[in-house]
C-alpha cells in the first residue's frame, strides 16, 4: 500500500497544484507539504488531512487510509472538474448504460 505522503502528492498533482499552491490553500508553509509528501514519515494533523481532501477533491477515507475504490475516486474527481454540460452528459450516459444492462 502506498504511503500517506504518496497519496497527498497524487491528490495534489491530480489538481495540477504545486506544493506552494497547496500550502497557501491550507495556510501552511511549503516545507510542511514537502515534509508530508517526503520520506520523513511526517503525517499531517487530522484537520490538515480534512483540508487537503477538500482542496484536492479526494475522499478523506482514501487519503487517510489508502482504502477505497480507486476507479470511483478518479471518476468523482473528473466529475467534479467537469463543466455542467459535461456532468449532464456523463450522467445521461451512465443512466443509459444502466438501463441497457438491466434490460
Amino acid at each position: 500500500m502506498e504511503s500517506i505522503g504518496t497519496r497527498i502528492r497524487r491528490a495534489r498533482m491530480q489538481m495540477k497544484m504545486t506544493q506552494a499552491e497547496l500550502a497557501k490553500a491550507l495556510g501552511v508553509g511549503r516545507g510542511a507539504v514537502g515534509n508530508w509528501e517526503g520520506a520523513g514519515n511526517v503525517t499531517p494533523s487530522a484537520v490538515h488531512l480534512i483540508e487537503i481532501a477538500a482542496v484536492t477533491g479526494v475522499d478523506i477515507h482514501w487519503l487517510a487510509t489508502g482504502c477505497g475504490n480507486e476507479a470511483e475516486r478518479q471518476f468523482l474527481s473528473a466529475y467534479r472538474a467537469a463543466s455542467s454540460r459535461q456532468r449532464r452528459l456523463a450522467l445521461d450516459q451512465l443512466q443509459f448504460d444502466t438501463e441497457e444492462a438491466t434490460g
